[in-house]
């Protein structure tokens, strides 16, 4: 148990954020456990769904880290996620997230959710070839034209978004093999 360095998922739903972490150290310290997060250096997936969290710095350790759960939480700052080169699935629903600079390089991303988030401008996916399936369902975004390239994409939603019927042909003919939902 003193090894928690090869946990390879942990998951912190519900009421949990960074500052509870802190807590929880402390605790597991009492007991003669030491832990950080940012220790868990083999950490592939990490689920914060549904909790306070907003500061997520102390993930930039994680490199290993190749699944990430977001959603419903109070992020709004990614650019520390531009160094987890492993993410394969990033779900940011509902946050308040706004820039997906961050995101450019990510190229093992197969699975991004962005919907309900405050993205406008997705000109970063641009080079995420990996990319199989994009959601941006009630976004503000309107320009899919970055996505004309990613061959790869097998669905891509895009409800309740400002994207013109006439872009979303010009896409279904450019991606003839992705499900477009609008």
């Amino acid at each position: 148990m003193k090894k928690l360095m090869i946990i390879s998922s942990l998951i912190l739903i519900t009421s949990f954020s960074f500052a509870s972490l802190r807590g929880t150290q402390t605790w597991l310290k009492k007991q003669g456990i030491n832990y950080s997060l940012t220790k868990l250096k083999s950490l592939t997936k990490l689920d914060l769904q549904d909790s306070s969290v907003s500061d997520i710095s102390p993930l930039k350790e994680l490199k290993k880290l190749q699944v990430l759960y977001l959603m419903r939480t109070e992020v709004s700052d990614i650019t520390v996620l531009k160094g987890l080169k492993n993410l394969r699935i990033l779900n940011l629903f509902g946050t308040q997230v706004s820039d997906i600079t961050a995101l450019k390089g990510l190229k093992n991303l197969k699975e991004l959710y962005l919907e309900s988030t405050q993205v406008t401008n997705i000109t970063a996916l641009k080079g995420l070839k990996n990319l199989k399936e994009l959601y941006l369902g009630a976004t503000e975004v309107s320009d899919v034209t970055a996505l004309k390239g990613l061959k790869n994409l097998k669905h891509l939603d895009l409800e309740q978004t400002q994207v013109s019927k006439k872009a979303i042909r010009a896409l279904k003919k450019a991606l003839p093999n992705c499900e477009i939902s609008h």
